[in-house]
């Protein structure tokens, strides 16, 4: 495991509302997350989303070389392509 502590530039998606990422203290490295990990990723290239829904409902903008934490799982986007 890899120590990481949450930095006030890193953007949390609305899914993660309910964690304390404060208090996260470690990253582990999976080769494939599960449904209700949250993953910290790097944005390298932007597409069709360049928004994230923060935990307050508010929306905001990604840029290349943002640093996100979301929660992984299975959705269903009526205006997109169903995820999983």
């Amino acid at each position: 495991m890899k120590p990481w502590s949450y930095s006030h530039t890193t953007k949390a998606a609305y899914t993660t509302r309910h964690v304390r990422l404060e208090s996260a203290c470690s990253v582990e490295l999976a080769d494939r997350p599960e449904t209700g990990d949250l993953v910290l990723a790097r944005v390298t290239e932007l597409g069709q989303h360049y928004r994230l829904e923060l935990p307050d409902g508010r929306r905001a903008t990604l840029y290349e070389g943002d640093e996100i934490v979301v929660a992984y799982g299975n959705r269903y986007a009526q205006r997109f392509r169903a995820g999983r």
